[in-house]
């Protein structure tokens, strides 16, 4: 997979977290929230062969915080580790950035990404922001090095 910094309004971008968003309304139904994006966030998409298959995004917070956004790998491509890889290049990003610390939140549902977080070396964290009070959010957290 190829890693590519992306403008938020790419066509890649776009389809991926359109794809994403509609995934989790299924999932979630009437319960779904849909959390808005800052200005400022950096995506970045995996493309395979050509074709984007995953995105993920990085959002400043502030006090040298990010927030990871809108992770998502396509059904197809799923099993071979491309969250991990997109994760990895989010948090080198954040480095870049000078970020020493990442927040992210996911679905208490979704164990995929529970997994993933928590064997990536985040964790729980009470929920910050527009999660608190969302009875579906669990949050995480990591400090980067």
């Amino acid at each position: 997979m190829v890693i590519e910094p992306r403008h938020p309004d790419d066509v890649a971008v776009q389809t991926l977290v359109a794809e994403q968003q509609l995934e989790l309304i299924e999932a979630e139904g009437d319960g779904h929230v849909v959390f808005p994006l800052q200005e400022h966030i950096d995506f970045v998409v995996g493309f395979v062969d050509g074709d984007p298959v995953a995105c993920g995004a990085l959002q400043r917070l502030g006090d040298g915080i990010g927030e990871i956004k809108r992770m998502y790998v396509v059904p197809h491509a799923r099993g071979r580790g491309l969250s991990r890889r997109i994760l990895a290049a989010l948090e080198d990003l954040a480095v870049r950035q000078g970020l020493h610390t990442v927040r992210l939140e996911t679905g208490a549902f979704l164990a995929p990404a529970v997994g993933l977080y928590t064997s990536s070396g985040y964790a729980t964290i009470p929920p910050f922001g527009p999660y608190v009070g969302h009875p579906a959010s669990v949050c995480y957290e990591k400090a980067l090095s």
